[in-house]
């Protein structure tokens, strides 16, 4: 079974350039949310540790692969079955297990922030 159709250069479109760049800035962006979030706000503030820390980690990481994979994806013309039985679904179900964690993480978060700034009458 092959699995490439062809290779493509996204550089030759102006569209697939700009959709490159795109791709590639919110790469960098995961990545330096990745790295600030572990190493800065890890040693700043301890006591976020398990209150949404780890789902957002493991957000940020995920989302890297995610946009590894869609630059990647600029570079190769897959075959019409390896695409649809293959890289579609690892792509959506990527970003269906990263919205859920966001959305965890974010929800720990809150309760946590919630109990910290409770108002007492």
């Amino acid at each position: 079974m092959r699995i490439v159709d062809k290779w493509l250069n996204p550089l030759t479109d102006p569209f697939a350039m700009v959709k490159l760049l795109l791709e590639t800035t919110i790469l960098l962006l995961f990545i330096v949310l990745f790295l600030v979030f572990y190493f800065r706000i890890r040693r700043k503030t301890p006591v976020f540790m398990g209150k949404g820390y780890h789902e957002l980690l493991t957000f940020m990481i995920l989302g890297i692969v995610l946009y590894i994979i869609e630059v990647f994806d600029n570079w190769v013309w897959f075959t019409t079955e390896f695409y649809r039985v293959v890289w579609k679904p690892i792509k959506m179900t990527l970003s269906f297990i990263i919205v859920v964690l966001l959305l965890l993480g974010f929800r720990k978060f809150y309760r946590f922030s919630d109990i910290l700034f409770a108002h007492v009458e």
